[in-house]
């Protein structure tokens, strides 16, 4: 955690092709996050910057890339100059929460002009004449840890209205649950990213005991499970129908599969070249 200083975090003087993920960055006094003077190619993503005068500032910095962070109560969420950078991951992954943001969510798809609510704003958040999140995220985004394997960590990330508690993944069920709580009489919504690799579908979505048909649409690595229900304090389970031992004992059979066809091709060339007498 950053907080109550001058500046959060700070890329300067050309600093290039950094990562900063997992932050919660909150008031300071100038700026939560500040890229300037040509530092290019850096992510950030995952970090909540709140309370703070300017949540990121960037100036003269380009093709940096910005997205899954939460601006909260800031004065001013965003402020740059003299700079182009890249705001969202793309449809369906999404931008960034921008508290404040008053769009709405009556569509979807990649041109969010399709019927249905997805979790991401109809239209976009502009920044100023060459900056946008073309696809902000209707909820803040939380990011829970589901646990490691063969030294790759996995993470499920969730955008909502609610407040999340009690995560869990659970291996031998295949199964992600966690508790969601809102004011009575209103409407709340989840949007869950999944790792393909950690568990896989078809999906059986729960709200308490009650099955629900989630939305869903993927990239190449993830899927996004979109839901909403009555607000009070309920268990969302989510059943997928592989999870990740059996992913990564399939990939090790296949490698020894490939391996032994690679051995087989070897024996059959050297036999091959065996002079005839």
């Amino acid at each position: 955690m950053k907080a109550n200083g001058r500046d959060g975090i700070e890329f300067d003087d050309m600093a290039n092709n950094n990562n900063a993920f997992g932050n919660t960055i909150s008031a300071n006094s100038r700026f939560g996050i500040e890229i300037w003077n040509a530092a290019s190619y850096n992510s950030i993503y995952e970090n909540t910057v709140e309370v703070s005068s300017y949540g990121i500032w960037i100036g003269m910095a380009s093709n940096n890339s910005i997205y899954h962070n939460n601006f909260i109560n800031n004065i001013y969420h965003v402020s740059t100059y003299g700079s182009e950078n890249t705001w969202d991951n793309g449809y369906p992954s999404g931008g960034n929460y921008w508290g404040g943001y008053n769009g709405s969510d009556t569509k979807s798809g990649g041109h969010q002009n399709q019927t249905d609510s997805d979790g991401i704003g109809d239209t976009p958040l502009v920044i100023d004449g060459t900056n946008q999140d073309n696809y902000p995220l209707m909820g803040p985004l939380a990011v829970f840890v589901a646990g490691t394997w063969n030294g790759t960590t996995y993470s499920v990330e969730i955008s909502s209205n609610s407040t999340i508690s009690g995560f869990a993944f659970s291996v031998e069920q295949k199964e992600i649950s966690f508790n969601v709580t809102g004011t009575s009489s209103t409407v709340g919504f989840c949007r869950v990213s999944i790792p393909k690799a950690l568990l896989g579908e078809p999906f059986t979505v729960w709200i308490g005991t009650d099955p629900v048909t989630p939305t869903i649409a993927s990239d190449g690595t993830h899927y996004f499970l979109y839901f909403t229900y009555d607000h009070s304090t309920q268990t969302i389970t989510i059943q997928g129908t592989s999870v990740i031992p059996e992913n990564l004992l399939a990939m090790i059979l296949s490698m020894l599969i490939f391996l032994a066809a690679v051995a087989v091709t070897l024996r059959n060339k050297r036999f091959s070249r065996k002079p005839q007498v």
